[in-house]
């Protein structure tokens, strides 16, 4: 199975909380999780204010909207896997859950850089100086930013999907014959 293939599986898990302008596509939610629910930056006003074009009408939104959640998921899948491009069926259909927070924290990451980043202006100033800095400090705090809290759950997803069966061996005298080894001095 693809990444696109993959991402497809996932699309629905987790989505945005309706404001009466989404499309069934972007507000269905398998988990019954939202990403407004992360983090309070992570709305559906901001990233409108933020996103590039200024003139976006609903449909346009609902598109823009569709490939965020898209990229972020793609993302994750990357995080997850490599570079590899390729995952099997039941790492994706047998584990669709532990993928939940993993997209969550990553579309808080990518609604941050929006904000963050965003050149336009014609906002009022709600997204006051001090509001960015502080965003930019929950996002990259060293070790309890939402990048760092983003990284240890990819560790954790990893650690469930690719765990190994071990079974634990015993072995006697496997290095070096110690049984010979006792003859040889009791001679």
């Amino acid at each position: 199975m693809t990444f696109a293939e993959a991402k497809d599986i996932l699309d629905q898990r987790v989505n945005w909380r309706d404001n009466g302008t989404l499309t069934v596509a972007n507000k269905t939610t398998e988990s019954g999780r939202y990403f407004q629910d992360e983090h309070s930056a992570v709305t559906l006003e901001n990233i409108l204010a933020c996103q590039p074009d200024s003139d976006m009408n609903d449909a346009d939104f609902n598109t823009y909207l569709t490939e965020l959640r898209g990229a972020a998921i793609l993302q994750v899948l990357a995080d997850v896997f490599g570079a590899e491009n390729n995952v099997t069926d039941r790492e994706i259909n047998c584990n669709v859950g532990i993928f939940d927070n993993a997209i969550s924290l990553r579309m808080v990451i990518r609604v941050s850089e929006l904000i963050i980043t965003s050149t336009r202006s014609n906002r009022i100033e709600k997204l006051t100086k001090a509001f960015v800095e502080q965003l930019f400090v929950d996002v990259n705090a060293k070790q309890a930013g939402v990048k760092a809290t983003y990284w240890k759950e990819v560790e954790r997803v990893q650690k469930l999907l690719f765990k190994q069966e071990r079974i634990p061996t015993v072995t006697a005298g496997a290095y070096g014959n110690y049984l010979g080894h006792v003859y040889d001095t009791l001679s």
